[in-house]
């Protein structure tokens, strides 16, 4: 936990501790609700999902809207 809150990659960490695949380490992020608040404050504002739901009524293409946003 602690080196996953001090920035160390999650992969970096799964090699670290031998486990085989990313999903073993991931149980480490599910535990730390720290950092999901963080996450959380970092989203994108609404008008991203008001824009998203534009492009979704008018059945545009999503990935090439996604791809566009870059």
């Amino acid at each position: 936990m602690h080196l996953l809150q001090s920035g160390v990659d999650l992969s970096v960490i799964r090699v670290w501790l031998g486990h085989e695949g990313l999903n073993t380490t991931h149980i480490y992020v599910e535990f730390d609700m720290k950092m999901k608040r963080e996450a959380l404050s970092k989203k994108k504002p609404p008008q991203l999902r008001r824009e998203l739901k534009k492009v979704l009524d008018q059945k545009k293409d999503l990935v090439t809207w996604l791809t566009q946003m870059k």
